[in-house]
């Protein structure tokens, strides 16, 4: 779909296991620059063949209406401006790409009178104003890209003229309005994209007669009304996405027509309803997103028949009942948090796997079918029993949160050799044990321990160098502050209070100067406080209910991010610092 020029993608952002994936899709031009190439005077091409005797003047007054720098030149000479083409052996322009070029101005209605242009591109520039209702009668247009621009106003009805148009590129602007009706007569178009613009009113059902339609986004609007039962009739769609507006009712039992469709995207909506088990017959279906909408019932057993589906995101919904045992051979990110999901977790795994704010109960499985996850969350469920010793087989897994559930015992020895893993998040649970020596784990940058009566001493782990997230706070540790610790060079993160640990702050963790929230409070720290000078990011420290005798005594140039200090229920005494003033 001339990609090579239009620079346009549809692609899904893996989610977040703990946060709303706020940012799943994205579609679009690139939003990339480049300077208008250096023009020199050229010779005048050759003038046989048929002539457009007006073209030049007309291209001159293109260039002047957006500021784009020609060269001086004859009658004729347009044809060798940069990425400007005319046909074979005449003077008639048919294709302009000025695609990220720095250009400005609005666009001109004498492209109008370019009357064999076929390929147009102005993305990625600074154009204002609105869309030329003259611009209907390009007869000869098959490609038009003006996204990513400045545009306003509104769709232009005129623009059914474009009798040849193909592929249609708006997205990106500020476009307001209806969606015109009369483009149901642009039955040559085959792509049509006009997502983050500001378009209002309902889908046309009209457009059920764009029987060669492929693709359409009008996603990121804020268009209303239903889905439209027409659009089952258009025979050759495969892609369609009206994510981010606020579209109401439900899902059509009549799209399970839409049978060479493999790319459907209809997340952050109001719709409601359940899952249409007809939808089964999508066998061409590959992703599929319908999360944050208000989508209810089941999950449909029927839906293992979509055997080609990649990628299901269902998140943020209210839907109920058990997860079936879908057999999706090809999945790769499947996604069911926050929904009132029960039952057990089933074994069919996926590399992204996000199970998590459900009522699931049971035990982790043990031996998953299917590919290895490498980013799986199960947190916020009601699950139970032991962590699975096979687990630490699972050598490519990246991302494992656990979080607030029940689960018991010891931290399995072979979990804590996984190498690949990066985030490990396990707080607010009921796990026992004392924690071992790290060598293998150098790629972890978040573990979460917090909230689980877990014991002991606090270990080396001069490895660790990659940390920047680490809580233990609410267990039974005890002992002192590892000297080793100060190797976490990058550490932003460290929370150790509700514990029992005593001695001083390590000198060696004056290295920790990217540390920007500490909790250490509710202990029996002693000593003073002095190290804290070096802790030039921080902005928040909670050192409070422990036994520090001195403060620190910092320039003021040092703290200038601290925005949060207590101190009460220590052993000061003296002079309040003057740094005070600075919180």
């Amino acid at each position: 779909i001339n990609a090579e020029y239009m620079g346009h993608f549809l692609s899904v952002y893996f989610f977040s296991p703990t946060a709303l994936p706020d940012a799943l899709v994205l579609v679009g031009a690139s939003v990339v620059q480049r300077a208008q190439p250096e023009l020199t005077a050229t010779p005048s091409p050759p003038m046989a063949g048929p002539q457009c005797a007006t073209d030049h003047g007309v291209m001159l007054e293109v260039a002047s209406a957006l500021g784009f720098r020609t060269p001086p030149g004859p009658p004729g000479s347009h044809c060798l401006w940069y990425n400007v083409r005319c046909i074979p052996n005449s003077t008639c322009v048919s294709y302009i790409e000025w695609g990220f070029a720095q250009l400005a101005g609005t666009l001109p209605a004498a492209i109008a009178q370019l009357r064999s242009l076929t390929f147009l591109v102005l993305v990625g520039n600074f154009i204002t104003g609105t869309l030329p209702p003259s611009w209907g009668g390009l007869g000869a247009l098959s490609t038009l890209d003006v996204g990513t621009n400045r545009l306003s106003g509104t769709l232009p009805p005129e623009w059914q003229g474009m009798a040849s148009m193909q592929y249609l590129f708006l997205s990106n602007n500020s476009l307001a309005g209806v969606v015109p009706v009369s483009w149901r007569y642009l039955r040559m178009v085959v792509e049509i994209q006009i997502p983050i613009n500001q378009l209002t009113g309902t889908i046309p059902e009209a457009w059920w007669e764009l029987s060669n339609l492929q693709a359409i986004t009008l996603g990121q609007n804020q268009l209303t009304g239903t889905l439209p039962t027409t659009w089952a009739r258009l025979p050759r769609l495969t892609a369609l996405a009206l994510f981010s507006n606020a579209l109401t009712g439900t899902l059509p039992d009549v799209w399970c027509a839409l049978t060479a469709i493999n790319l459907l995207i209809l997340d952050q909506n109001r719709l409601s309803g359940t899952l249409p088990g007809v939808w089964r017959k999508l066998s061409q279906l590959r992703r599929l997103l319908l999360y944050q909408n208000r989508l209810t019932g089941t999950l449909p057993q029927q839906w293992a028949q979509l055997t080609e589906l990649q990628v299901l995101m269902l998140h943020f919904n209210a839907l109920s009942g058990k997860i079936p045992n879908w057999n999706f051979p090809s999945i790769s990110w499947f996604g069911l948090s926050y929904n009132q999901l029960s039952g057990t977790i089933p074994t069919r795994s996926a590399p992204f796997l996000d199970l998590a704010n459900n009522q699931l109960t049971g035990t982790l499985p043990n031996i998953w079918v299917g590919p290895v996850f490498q980013k799986a969350s199960f947190e916020y469920n009601c699950l139970t029993g032991t962590l699975p010793d096979r687990w630490s087989t699972m050598t490519i897994i990246q991302s494992l949160n656990l979080n607030n559930n029940s689960f018991t015992g010891t931290v399995p020895e072979g979990w804590w050799a996984m190498s690949s893993i990066r985030n490990l998040a396990m707080f607010n649970n009921k796990l026992t044990g004392t924690l071992p020596r790290l060598y293998n784990m150098t790629s972890m940058y978040s573990l979460a321990l917090a909230r689980n009566p877990l014991s002991g001493g606090l270990p080396d782990w001069p490895k660790l160098t990659a940390l920047l997230w680490l809580t233990l706070d609410g267990a039974q540790f005890s002992g002192t502050l590892p000297a080793s610790w100060g190797s976490m060079s990058g550490l932003q993160v460290l929370s150790l209070c509700d514990n029992q640990l005593t001695g001083t702050i390590p000198s060696s963790w004056q290295s920790l100067s990217h540390l920007r929230m500490v909790f250490l409070h509710n202990n029996r720290f002693t000593g003073g406080l002095s190290i804290l000078c070096n802790f030039t990011a921080l902005g928040a420290a909670f050192l409070h209910l422990n036994s520090f005798s001195s403060l620190p005594n910092c320039r003021t140039s040092n703290l200038t991010r601290l925005a949060n200090l207590t101190l009460h229920s220590n052993r000061f005494s003296g002079t309040i610092p003057m740094y005070s003033a600075l919180i």
